[in-house]
């Protein structure tokens, strides 16, 4: 799946869910990314002229893994792994549909196992239920291919069958992320400065969404369990001071 827009997400967004504002956000998004798609390909070229240690490590265990895809692709050009991404990037940005390229990726590491058939028609979704599966695999509008990764994210038929420990319903915080909210609200902060918000109405506005997040707190987050809660407090206080 592109993301995970599970039901404790789309809740947030009642009335609309996800039809509404993260639509909306994403059909602007695609639409810019495709009137100028050099832009972001060109930037993607870095990876092909200096791949990283992680996909010359995925690179050596595709390879290994083999499969029919190693007919259509040169594995003796040396950068054939990035550029093989970088492809997958450019036919998005094409309209090609999601779910199709959600497909081929899985075939290029699980084609020789057992249950890559079922895999592959789980990606795909079936006609009846879902959008991606009743578009073309090509030519899709933004609007089209923002409705595929939307339909994508929330098919409860794949979040279910995503790793048991990873546990949606909780988030598990480190310390980098709780400065990362530290700072984002710092941003808001400067946010309302640039749109000459008052004060008072930008505190009063992350004063309800830190006492929205503490009541449910027990429920959705889960702290390092293994040092005392002090030891805890004290080194995130130290990386906020920081």
């Amino acid at each position: 799946m592109p993301f995970r827009l599970t039901r404790q997400f789309v809740s947030l967004m009642e009335p609309l869910r996800e039809s509404g504002l993260i639509q909306s956000v994403m059909v602007h998004a695609l639409r810019a990314f495709r009137a100028q798609p050099e832009l972001l390909l060109n930037t993607m070229d870095v990876f092909v002229k200096e791949p990283s240690l992680d996909w010359k490590n995925f690179e050596l265990k595709q390879l290994k893994k083999g499969g029919t895809w190693t007919l259509t692709v040169n594995t003796k050009e040396i950068n054939w792994y990035p550029l093989q991404k970088v492809d997958f990037a450019r036919r998005k940005l094409e309209g090609a549909n999601p779910a199709i390229i959600t497909s081929e990726e899985l075939k290029l590491g699980f084609e020789k196992e057992p249950a890559f058939r079922g895999m592959q028609c789980v990606a795909l979704g079936t006609e009846e239920h879902n959008v991606r599966a009743r578009l073309p695999a090509q030519g899709l509008t933004v609007e089209q291919q923002v409705d595929c990764l939307l339909d994508q994210a929330t098919d409860p038929n794949l979040l279910g069958r995503v790793w048991q420990g990873w546990e949606p319903w909780r988030y598990r915080f480190t310390s980098q992320s709780i400065i990362y909210i530290h700072n984002l609200i710092r941003f808001l902060y400067n946010v309302g400065d640039a749109e000459h918000l008052s004060k008072a109405t930008v505190c009063g506005a992350v004063r309800k969404v830190c006492l929205a997040m503490k009541r449910r707190l027990p429920m959705f987050v889960v702290f390092p369990g293994h040092k005392p809660v002090r030891a805890i407090k004290e080194v995130l206080g130290s990386g906020l001071r920081g």
